[in-house]
């Protein structure tokens, strides 16, 4: 077991600290050392360089800070000097920095662990010490090989994660199946064929040319015309149960489609994915060129939208 972690800090409410505008990200390294001294059972137990990459609030996440976060890990992957690698976050767009972090990083030889917390580090009863702790241990776990996030002692894939509670302690969830879990000293490992197997491979290419379409009945399908005049590539669409989408929705995606737009579908329920084989629509869909995301949320069938666009193959 190496127990030299590197820990990437980008901002987040793991961070912020109060102004007169409300909570504000503080992370630099004198923060960074600060937490560290709070921690002497980690630091005794673990080598831990910080390292400040960003400071923001995640809302303000976009691609070109994705880019960075994986420069940063692939550097440090190539470098062979560390045994697993933490990444302090916001809560708001982790679940879609791990899955962009999870398709820019393919089969990653060591953990990358993403993390944060619902409260600021020093505030009272605040759940990030234990939860940069929890990360740290599993960042040093060999059996976790790829890109994970740890939150309120749940250890979810980085495809396979979505935002359930705003407030909460428990922040995230699993879309399909836990990838495992933090009892007390011990950590399990739920879910094997999570872990990344195969050679390492950086695939930094991500197309920016994409959206996510919610579906409603409301929605206005000449919204679609606009996405494809404005050189829109690929669309993920939100659809209903299944993966049902309205006729003439349906009807401008398929035109899409068969202009060369790649279109996928996710399903709006939080379980169960996507089977366009089930219903008429589905089959109607699938037909013209609209193909299934599989049990992927939003969050992740952008992620790969974007990296199968970028000229990379399917995850």
């Amino acid at each position: 077991m190496n127990k030299k972690i590197l820990w990437l800090s980008t901002g987040g409410t793991f961070s912020c600290e109060s102004s007169e505008n409300g909570l504000t990200p503080k992370s630099d390294a004198e923060q960074n050392n600060q937490i560290l001294t709070r921690l002497p059972e980690l630091t005794a137990a673990y080598d831990i360089t910080p390292r400040t990459i960003l400071n923001i609030d995640s809302t303000d996440m976009t691609a070109d800070e994705w880019s960075f976060i994986a420069d940063e890990v692939n550097r440090a992957v190539v470098s062979g000097e560390y045994g697993g690698i933490v990444i302090t976050h916001g809560t708001d767009t982790m679940a879609y920095t791990a899955a962009a972090l999870s398709v820019m990083l393919k089969s990653p030889p060591l953990p990358v662990i993403l993390t944060g917390s619902q409260r600021p580090f020093f505030a009272e009863n605040s759940d990030a010490p234990k939860n940069l702790t929890d990360a740290v241990r599993v960042a040093s776990d060999g059996r976790f090989k790829g890109v994970f996030a740890v939150f309120c002692g749940k250890i979810l894939h980085g495809l396979d994660m979505y935002k359930s509670d705003s407030f909460a302690d428990e922040a995230f969830c699993a879309r399909d199946r836990q990838a495992g879990e933090i009892s007390g000293k011990e950590i399990h490992l739920l879910c094997p064929e999570s872990i990344s197997n195969g050679d390492y491979e950086f695939c930094p290419d991500m197309c920016r040319e994409v959206a996510v379409l919610k579906m409603t009945p409301a929605f206005d399908p000449k919204l679609i015309d606009v996405l494809v005049i404005s050189g829109i590539k690929g669309i993920v669409a939100e659809g209903y149960g299944t993966g049902g989408i309205p006729r003439a929705v349906r009807v401008r995606l398929a035109a899409a489609a068969q202009n060369g737009i790649a279109v996928t579908v996710v399903s709006q329920c939080l379980h169960g994915g996507v089977d366009l084989g089930v219903y008429a629509v589905g089959e109607s869909a699938r037909a013209a060129g609209i193909t299934g995301g599989k049990k992927y949320g939003a969050e992740a069938a952008l992620a790969v939208l974007m990296h199968r666009l970028g000229g990379y193959d399917d995850i």
